[in-house]
């Protein structure tokens, strides 16, 4: 299943393949390097990031997305969601996702 790596230390995504049961949290957190993670819902088709939890009380490189208002830290995967709750291939495409990143300053 295709999904998108945002590192915001290289100013960076990628295409990324997922060849494994997605619903299992710990690899989630094992690709973005994070303990903990949360989701934010990034558009209307519901592809949601998952991110570092406790971000914003470290000092990884963030990023913002349009659809956001608040600083995402650390890096973010990127997924669709379907009906059923299960995660699914994102319907947004790359080049809209980086269209809508803009990279921390300084």
């Amino acid at each position: 299943m295709k999904a998108f790596l945002i590192d915001p230390e290289k100013k960076k995504v990628s295409i990324v393949d997922i060849d494994f049961f997605v619903h299992d949290y710990r690899k989630i957190s094992k690709m973005i390097e994070a303990k903990y993670f949360t989701t934010v819902r990034i558009n209307s088709d519901h592809d949601t990031v998952y991110v570092d939890d406790e971000g914003l009380y470290t000092d990884k490189a963030s990023f913002m997305l349009k659809s956001y208002p608040t600083p995402l830290k650390g890096k973010g995967l990127v997924l669709g969601v379907n009906d059923e709750g299960d995660s699914i291939e994102p319907v947004l495409s790359y080049e809209t996702l980086k269209s809508m990143i803009f990279w921390e300053m300084g």
